[in-house]
């Protein structure tokens, strides 16, 4: 189990609270959970985070903009992995890269789907599906 620092918690907190629609509850590995509700109903998206790397190094977060117009965004070639991913994934299946599996090993069970070749990448990426 891994150690959650303020900063962790802070994203946390920054993507809940940018939630629109529906519900994202988002269970921490010391067993708390946390819930984020949008202002109006909608789909409900569920978490568990088993070690802190998930959440760490992953992407370049901060304030993008200008003066009268600031956002808050996560940039990166791992968002764009995860944007990829998700364009390639089924409906209802999960796609993982090897770092991500590997930082859930023991926790879950995957199956390997093989090289993707995926816009922005150089090479095709190893990809493994979550079983279910």
């Amino acid at each position: 189990m891994g150690l959650w620092s303020p900063l962790d918690l802070r994203i946390l907190d920054i993507v809940g609270t940018r939630l629109r629609t529906g519900r994202l509850e988002v269970a921490l590995p010391n067993g708390s959970t946390r819930v984020y509700r949008g202002a109006r109903p909608g789909p409900v998206a569920r978490v568990r985070l088993h070690d802190t790397k998930l959440l760490r190094r992953v992407a370049t977060l901060g304030a993008i903009g200008f003066e009268g117009r600031w956002d808050y965004a996560a940039i990166g070639n791992v968002t764009n992995l995860a944007a990829r991913l998700c364009a390639e994934a089924k409906g209802g299946q999960v796609l993982a890269c090897r770092k991500t599996m590997a930082a859930l090993e023991g926790a879950f069970q995957f199956d390997a789907v093989g090289p993707l070749t995926l816009k922005g990448f150089e090479k095709p990426v190893p990809a493994f599906a979550l079983k279910r």
